[in-house]
C-alpha cells in the first residue's frame, strides 16, 4: 500500500516537472527567435502548452486523490 502511494505522489511530482520543462523548452525558443511575426504564434504555443500541463497536473491530482479514499 505505501509503494503504491509513493508511486501516485512520484506521478504527480514528474508531471509538475514535465510542466515547468514545457515552460523553460517554450521560453528559450521565444527568446531565441527574434522574429516579432512569429511571436503571437510563440504565445499561441505557450497558452496551448501549459493548458495541456495544467491538464496533466490536474489528472494526476486527480488520481492521487482517487488512491486516497
Amino acid at each position: 500500500m505505501k509503494n503504491n502511494k509513493s508511486g501516485k505522489i512520484l506521478n504527480v511530482l514528474l508531471g509538475i516537472i514535465a510542466f515547468f520543462a514545457i515552460v523553460v523548452i517554450v521560453f528559450w525558443l521565444i527568446s531565441k527567435n527574434n522574429n516579432t511575426n512569429n511571436v503571437s504564434e510563440f504565445k499561441d504555443n505557450l497558452t496551448k502548452m501549459q493548458e495541456t500541463a495544467k491538464n496533466i497536473l490536474r489528472i494526476n491530482y486527480q488520481i492521487l486523490l482517487e488512491t486516497q479514499q
